[in-house]
C-alpha cells in the first residue's frame, strides 16, 4: 500500500518565504463556488422537489389551481453517491501561529468539522485523509486492535472502529505532525495514526498531493469524487497539469488558500491552486484569517433548503411561502400554493426548489402540463318510444364553449325487467342524430357520452320504450257457398315482430238461425281452412289472432250460405271404335258404348239403343241393335256395351248410339253419341303384268296396315315365296319379284299375306304371264291375249 510520495523531509529553512494555503474540492458536476476562482457548470445536487398535485396532463375546470408537493435537501432516502478526500498541507510553514495554536491545528480543526458535517448530511459514502508537503501519503483509517492492523485508506463518514468516542478520521487528523520532534518514530513529520506514514515537510509540492488524492479517490466506490485541498504555501513542485490528467466530470477539486500571505493565483497558471479548481470545475477560496477556517470548511458539505418558487408558462418566478425556510439540511418540507386566473387551454406549471449541499448551490425543478377546460355538456334528449324491430330516431345535443373538438358516443342497454338477450343496433353511434333498433320490446337505457378532446362530459341517459306491434288481421271474404258444402276460406296476418302466433276461426250465428250455428271447420287454427254450414243463412266469420304480447285482434268477414239445389242426374253416352281403321278380312271392328251417370243422384230406367251401321254385318257381341235396358245407374256408375261389326268391302260409315232415362237429366244434349267405322281393302298389283323367264316384275301394294310386314308368294312355279316386305307409314310398299330362268311358263298370281301388324285377308294380283326366254329378237308380232298364246 502506498504510504507517501517523495523523499526525506527537507529543512524548514528550505521553504519559500511566501505561503499559499489552498483547499480543493472534487466532485461529479459543478456548482458556483465562492472565492477567487469560480466556475459555473451543471452538477449533481441533493436538492429535490416533487409535485403531487396537479397530476401530469390533468384537465381542470376554470378556477383556482392548487399546486402542492414536497421540497427537500440531503434526502437520506437516496444512496450516498460522493466520496470525500480531505487533503491537508503539513509542510513546515503550517507551524505559523493561528490562535490559539498553529495553521496546521486550524486545518485539523476545520477538517474535523468538515468530516463531521459529511457524516450528518448522508450524501457522502466514504472519506479519506491525505497529508502532503514535499511528499504525500494517505492515512490508514483502521485501528490495529480492530482490524488486525490492515491498511484502510477510506471508511464511511463518522466510523468509530476503536470505540473511543471520536470518529477514526478525527483520530488520524489529530495525529498529523509537521515537526521532526513529533510523535513519529522515525523523526519525520507525517501521519501518526493508525499506521505511521512519513511525510517530507521541507516544502510544498502540489503535483504529488494531487496525484495521491486522485489515486485514493479512484479507489473509493462512489461515482462522484469531492477533494478538499488546504495549503498555506506556494507550490514548489511545478506544474500540476500532468498530475490532473485525465480530467473527468466525476472529479472536482475545491481549494482553500489559508494564511495572511496566501493567494489562489491565476487560473491560467498550472502551478496554482486556482488552476486546479478551474480545470476540474471547482474553485478556490482565500482564507486570510486561518482562525475562521473551522467555520468555513464544514460549509463545503453543509446543506440547506433556501426556498421554493413557482413559474407559470415560463413567466416571472414567484416565491412560495413555506414556513421554516431557509432551513439547514438534511430537511424536507411540504409546500402548497394556488394559481389563479388561468385561461382555457394548456399551461405549464413549474416548481423550483433552491438550496445548497456539498455540490454547492443547487436547484431542482419539476413541471406539470395541465389543461384548463370547461367540460362539455351532453343531453340525450328523450324519452323515446316506438316499436321493436323498427328504426327509432334519436337526437342528442352537445354544448361546449372552449373545447378543441367534439366527439360523442351513444350506447344502449336493457333496463331491469327487459330481456337481457335483446340485441340492439345503433345506426351511427358517433352521430348525435341517428336511429336505434332493438329486437325485443321493453324499456332500454340510452346513454350519450361526449368529449371535447380535453374533458369528458357527464354522461346523459334517457329511456327508450319499445312496444310490440299488434298483429294486422284480415279475415278475407266475403264468402259464399251452399249448405252442407265445404267452403274455402283464407285469412292473412302481418306481424313480423311476433313469429309465434295463435290463430282461431269462429262463426257468429245469424239472427234467423239457431243460437248454435251448425258450422264446422276442418282446421280451426289454420289461416287457410274449410268451413261447412248445415243451414243456409248469413254468417259472420271471425278470425282472432293472439301474439302473446298484445290483446288479441279479431277481423270479421261475411259468409252467405244458400240452400243446395234439388239434385239432378247427369246421364251421358259415348262410343269408341277399335280398330280404327279395320281391314277387310281382318278382325271385326268393335264399338264400345259407354253410359255414365255423372250426377249426384241415381238415374232410373236407363235404356241404350245402338243400331248396326248400314253395310256392316253384326258379329259377336251383337250390341244393342234394339233398345237394351240398363236399369238404374248409381251416381258415378259407368256401364259399357260392346258390338262387333264385320265388313266385306272397304267402308267409311257413321255409327250412332242413344241413351234415355225416366229420371231428371241435367243435360240431355249428351245423351246421343256418334262416331265412324272405317274399314280398308288392301290392293296388290304387279307391273309389268308379263315377262320372260328370268325377268323381274314390281309388286306394288296400297291401303295396307302402316308398319306391318307382309309375305309375297306365287301360286305356282318354283319361286313360291319371293320374300317379306315392310309396309310404309302411308300404307304402301313396293318390291321386285324374280321369276327364275327355268320357271313354269304361263299365267300365275302373286298374293300378299300378313306377317306382323293388323290382320287382313289374303290379297292377290291379276295374272302375271311368264313367257319363254328368246335368244334373238322375235320377228313377229303377237296378237291377241298373251295369256292364251303359247310359243312353240
Amino acid at each position: 500500500m502506498t504510504r507517501g510520495t517523495g523523499g526525506a523531509w527537507p529543512r524548514r529553512g528550505g521553504r519559500a518565504a511566501a505561503r499559499v494555503a489552498v483547499a480543493a474540492v472534487v466532485l461529479g458536476g459543478v456548482a458556483y463556488v465562492p472565492g477567487t476562482v469560480a466556475v459555473a457548470q451543471q452538477r449533481p445536487t441533493t436538492v429535490t422537489v416533487s409535485i403531487d398535485q396537479p397530476a401530469e396532463g390533468a384537465v381542470l375546470p376554470p378556477g383556482p389551481v392548487t399546486v402542492r408537493g414536497t421540497a427537500a435537501v440531503g434526502d437520506s432516502s437516496l444512496p450516498p453517491d460522493t466520496a470525500l478526500v480531505l487533503v491537508v498541507d503539513i509542510s513546515g510553514s503550517t507551524n505559523t501561529p493561528c490562535a490559539p495554536s498553529t495553521i496546521l491545528r486550524c486545518e485539523i480543526t476545520a477538517g474535523t468539522g468538515l468530516l463531521h458535517q459529511a457524516a450528518l448530511e448522508g450524501s457522502v459514502g466514504s472519506v479519506a485523509v491525505v497529508a502532503f508537503a514535499t511528499t504525500a501519503g494517505t492515512a490508514d483509517l483502521s485501528p490495529p486492535e480492530v482490524y488486525d492492523n490492515p491498511f484502510t485508506e477510506y471508511v464511511a463518514p463518522g466510523t468509530d472502529a476503536d470505540h473511543n468516542g471520536a470518529p477514526d478520521t478525527t483520530t488520524v487528523l489529530l495525529s498529523l505532525d509537521n515537526d521532526d520532534n513529533g510523535e513519529n518514530s522515525d523523526g519525520e513529520g507525517g501521519i501518526g495514526q493508525f499506521t505511521p506514514v512519513g511525510i517530507n515537510v521541507a516544502y510544498t509540492n502540489f503535483p504529488r498531493a494531487v496525484t495521491e488524492a486522485k489515486r485514493v479517490a479512484a479507489a473509493m466506490p462512489q461515482r462522484n469524487k469531492l477533494i478538499v485541498f488546504m495549503s498555506d504555501g506556494l507550490n514548489n513542485g511545478g506544474s500540476v497539469q500532468e498530475a490532473l490528467e485525465p480530467i473527468t466530470d466525476t472529479i472536482v477539486f475545491r481549494t482553500f488558500a489559508v494564511g495572511v500571505d496566501a493567494v489562489c493565483g491565476t487560473a491560467s497558471d498550472p502551478t496554482t491552486l486556482a488552476y486546479i479548481g478551474y480545470q476540474t470545475h471547482g474553485g478556490c477560496d482565500t482564507i486570510l484569517d486561518p482562525t475562521t477556517l473551522p467555520d468555513v470548511l464544514p460549509g463545503v458539505v453543509r446543506s440547506s433548503l433556501d426556498g421554493v418558487f413557482l413559474t407559470v408558462d415560463g413567466g416571472p418566478e414567484r416565491r412560495i411561502d413555506v414556513d421554516g425556510l431557509p432551513h439547514s439540511g438534511p430537511y424536507s418540507t411540504p409546500y402548497e400554493t394556488t394559481v389563479n386566473n388561468l385561461g382555457p387551454g394548456g399551461h405549464r406549471v413549474c416548481v423550483t426548489a433552491r438550496g445548497k449541499d456539498l455540490y454547492g448551490n443547487g436547484s431542482a425543478t419539476r413541471c406539470r402540463n395541465i389543461t384548463i377546460n370547461r367540460p362539455p355538456e351532453v343531453d340525450a334528449g328523450g324519452p323515446y318510444d316506438g316499436l321493436q324491430d323498427k328504426d327509432i330516431p334519436i337526437a342528442g345535443t352537445f354544448t361546449d364553449t372552449d373545447g378543441l373538438s367534439q366527439s360523442t358516443t351513444w350506447s344502449i342497454s336493457p333496463a331491469p325487467g327487459t330481456d337481457e338477450s335483446a340485441e340492439c343496433e345503433i345506426a351511427d353511434a358517433e352521430d348525435l342524430t341517428t336511429t336505434v333498433r332493438c329486437d325485443r320490446y321493453g324499456t332500454y337505457i340510452l346513454t350519450l357520452e361526449g368529449s371535447d378532446g380535453v374533458s369528458d362530459a357527464e354522461p346523459s341517459s334517457t329511456t327508450l320504450v319499445l312496444r310490440n306491434a299488434g298483429p294486422k288481421v284480415d279475415a278475407g271474404g266475403p264468402y259464399t257457398g251452399q249448405e252442407d258444402t265445404a267452403i274455402a276460406i283464407v285469412g292473412t296476418v302481418d306481424d313480423p315482430d311476433s313469429p309465434e302466433l295463435d290463430t282461431t276461426w269462429s262463426v257468429e250465428p245469424p239472427t234467423d238461425t239457431s243460437p248454435e250455428p251448425p258450422c264446422t271447420f276442418t282446421a280451426v287454427g289454420e289461416l287457410s281452412t274449410l268451413v261447412t254450414c248445415a243451414e243456409s243463412g248469413t254468417y259472420t266469420l271471425a278470425l282472432t289472432v293472439d301474439d302473446g304480447v298484445n290483446p288479441p285482434v279479431t277481423d270479421r268477414a261475411e259468409l252467405v250460405v244458400t240452400k243446395a239445389p234439388v239434385p239432378q242426374g247427369a246421364l251421358s253416352v259415348g262410343l269408341t271404335a277399335d280398330p280404327t281403321p279395320g281391314y277387310v278380312g281382318g278382325l271385326p271392328v268393335t264399338v264400345t258404348y259407354t253410359v255414365r251417370n255423372g250426377g249426384p243422384v241415381p238415374m232410373p230406367g236407363v235404356r241404350l239403343t245402338a243400331p248396326a251401321p248400314a253395310g256392316l254385318a253384326a258379329g259377336t257381341p251383337a250390341g244393342c241393335p234394339v233398345a237394351c235396358v240398363l236399369g238404374t245407374l248409381a251416381p258415378g256408375q259407368v256401364v259399357q256395351v260392346q258390338a262387333a261389326y264385320i265388313a266385306t268391302t272397304a267402308v267409311d260409315i257413321p255409327v250412332t248410339a242413344t241413351v234415355s232415362t225416366t229420371g231428371p237429366d241435367i243435360d240431355p244434349a249428351d245423351n246421343t253419341a256418334t262416331g265412324r267405322v272405317v274399314v280398308r281393302q288392301p290392293v296388290l298389283r304387279v307391273d309389268p303384268a308379263a315377262g320372260p323367264q328370268g325377268a323381274v316384275t314390281n309388286a306394288i301394294g296400297t291401303d295396307f296396315p302402316p308398319g306391318a310386314t307382309v309375305r309375297l308368294s306365287w301360286d305356282t312355279g318354283i319361286s313360291e315365296t319371293p320374300g317379306l316386305v315392310p309396309v310404309r307409314p302411308d300404307g304402301t310398299f313396293q318390291a321386285q319379284v324374280l321369276v327364275f330362268h327355268k320357271d313354269v311358263l304361263g299365267p300365275r298370281l302373286l298374293a300378299a299375306d300378313p306377317v306382323t301388324g293388323p290382320a287382313f285377308g289374303r290379297v292377290a294380283t291379276g295374272q302375271y304371264v311368264v313367257m319363254i326366254r328368246s335368244l334373238k329378237p322375235v320377228a313377229f308380232v303377237l296378237r291377241g291375249d298373251p295369256r292364251t298364246f303359247v310359243l312353240r
